[in-house]
C-alpha cells in the first residue's frame, strides 16, 4: 500500500511540473493537529501516551485566479499508554492477567481543490476539499507475551478533508507563512510556511 502511494505521488509531481505553465505552482509544509491516529485511538476508548508531530505536503498549482488543485502527503503516528486487563486465569483465580498497548502509524494522500476569495501577491484566502485514501499500520506490545492484544480496527481507506479556511501571507515574493482550520483526516488546524513559483 505504502509503495502504490509513493507512486501516485510521484506521477502527481511530473503531471505538476507539466501544467506549471498554467498558473502558479505552490508547496505548503506543515504539521496538523490532531494526528489522524491520536483521533483514531481515542475515539476507540485508548490513553495517548506518545503521538508524534504530523508532517505534511501539499504541491499544487492555480488552475486559473480563483481556483487551484493540489495532491497532499500526510503521515503521522500516536502510541497508547499501557492498558491492564484483569480477568479469571486458568486456575479460576481473578486478577491482572496482562498488559498491552499500540502504535498507530499512518499516511494518506489525498486530492485537493481550493476555491480562492483572495488571491494577490501578499494575501491567499481560500476554503477547499480533498479526497484521498490513507493507508494504517498497527503495531502491539504484549506483556506477558503468551496473550494476544485485542483487535483494532483498521483505519486504512477511504479518506475526505474540508478546509473551512485556508490563509497564506506572503512576507517576500515567493515565501510566506500559511494556516489552515479544517476538519478530517489531515486534522483540524494546521501551519507551516508555503513556497510559490
Amino acid at each position: 500500500m505504502k509503495k502504490n502511494l509513493l507512486v501516485i505521488f510521484a506521477l502527481m509531481l511530473i503531471s505538476i511540473n507539466l501544467l506549471a505553465q498554467k498558473g502558479k505552482v505552490f508547496i505548503d509544509i506543515s504539521s496538523t493537529l490532531p494526528s489522524y491516529p491520536e483521533t483514531v485511538l481515542s475515539a476507540d476508548g485508548y490513553d495517548i501516551n506518545q503521538s508524534g508531530t504530523p508532517g505534511q505536503i501539499d504541491i499544487g498549482y492555480f488552475l486559473n485566479d480563483r481556483i487551484s488543485m493540489s495532491i497532499a502527503l500526510n503521515s503521522s503516528t500516536s502510541t497508547t499508554k499501557s492498558k491492564d486487563y484483569y480477568g479469571i486465569d486458568d486456575y479460576g483465580n481473578y486478577g491482572y492477567l496482562y498488559s498491552y498497548s499500540f502504535k498507530l502509524a499512518m499516511a494518506s494522500i489525498m486530492l485537493h481543490s481550493n476555491y480562492y476569495y483572495i488571491a494577490n501577491e501578499k494575501w491567499n484566502l481560500s476554503s477547499g476539499i480533498g479526497i484521498g485514501i490513507v493507508a494504517a499500520t498497527v503495531t502491539s506490545t504484549v506483556i506477558p507475551s503468551s496473550y494476544s492484544a485485542p483487535n483494532l480496527a483498521s483505519a486504512s481507506g477511504f479518506a475526505w478533508q474540508v478546509n473551512a479556511i485556508e490563509a497564506k501571507y506572503y512576507f517576500i515574493k515567493n515565501l510566506g507563512l500559511h494556516t489552515k482550520l479544517g476538519i478530517g483526516v489531515e486534522g483540524i488546524i494546521s501551519a507551516g510556511i508555503t513556497v510559490r513559483f
